[in-house]
């Protein structure tokens, strides 16, 4: 399926409604919601690396090639995220005990470690 091209000088923020229109084609065509988001999710990424960054894949297969890009990006994700969460989760902890108080973002990062390892294998 290919998003109608609308030649406006400057281009309004519709980047969304392309996604949108990817996800509904594709859910539409499979009545599947991870297959529609993952063919959404493919899309954005051959547009990001494809055309503005201008990266192409040699011998490596496309999957491959996303997936070893959102590897990092769904460490880091996790690791800001679950130590933010881990903060204000501890609060009442870190008022009562005296202990460093970093350890408790550094457990999420352990943690989110061990889970980017089994994601990559």
């Amino acid at each position: 399926m290919r998003t109608p091209y609308l030649a406006l000088d400057p281009m309004p923020n519709g980047a969304g409604d392309s996604v949108a229109a990817l996800f509904l084609a594709h859910y539409l065509k499979t009545r599947e919601v991870p297959a529609a988001l993952g063919h959404a999710a493919a899309a954005i990424f051959a547009v990001i690396f494809g055309h503005v960054l201008k990266v192409q894949p040699d011998d490596v297969p496309p999957f491959l090639f996303d997936y070893a890009g959102l590897l990092p990006w769904l460490f880091f994700a996790s690791i800001v995220i679950g130590a933010a969460g881990s903060l204000v989760e501890n609060a009442q902890l870190m008022i009562k005990i005296y202990f460093p108080r970093i350890l408790i973002p550094l457990s999420v990062s352990g943690h989110t470690l061990l889970d980017l390892t089994i994601g990559s294998l």
